[in-house]
């Protein structure tokens, strides 16, 4: 058998990504998402690193919450509210800078953000966590060239982990610069 040389410049990079988030995060009960998410994309399994991605996110929001609050347990971890405008607007509150969660195209992030009562609008992180969430791909399924069938396949998501990669770097580093910011 025949062994490729390995690519030395790519290993370093992975190593960099991942030590990032130990880095960043701090806490095993946050890294470990988006560790997974970026093992899982470098291994094009599309819908885990979507959903690690996300969970990561989820996570460190809900654990900063309560770290702020002064309660870090299981019971007040019940009492947090799941991904939604409400748990953003609660991180927003304690110092976080939430707008790094829009997507790129989003122009509307701060309008939806802000909508209440039966006109809630989801940002984009939260429609596309939910509807993930809940088995609901079928805005990713692809049209098959050269007839009228469409198709779903993880590579349908493809381009959304790549983006909520990029979103997750950015957050990594604003948890890393709230958490500098709270005392000791």
């Amino acid at each position: 058998m025949i062994e490729m040389p390995r690519n030395f410049e790519d290993d370093f990079r992975t190593f960099v990504d991942l030590h990032n988030y130990y880095r960043r995060l701090g806490g095993a009960e946050t890294h470990w998402f988006f560790v997974e998410a970026e093992k899982a994309l470098r291994h094009d399994l599309y819908i885990a690193a979507v959903l690690s991605f996300i969970n990561g996110i989820e996570a460190s929001i809900r654990t900063n919450v309560m770290y702020v609050k002064g309660k870090f347990d299981e019971e007040s971890m019940r009492k947090i509210d799941i991904m939604k405008n409400a748990l953003l607007l609660e991180a927003r509150a304690i110092g976080m800078r939430v707008e790094l969660l829009a997507f790129p195209d989003e122009a509307d992030f701060e309008e939806k953000l802000n909508t209440t009562g039966r006109k809630i609008r989801p940002v984009e992180l939260v429609r596309v966590r939910n509807n993930l969430c809940h088995g609901n791909v079928f805005e990713y399924f692809t049209k098959v060239p050269d007839t009228e069938e469409t198709i779903f396949t993880s590579e349908c998501l493809r381009d959304l982990a790549l983006t909520i990669q990029g979103i997750s770097q950015a957050w990594s580093k604003e948890v890393e610069r709230f958490k500098k910011t709270q005392p000791s």
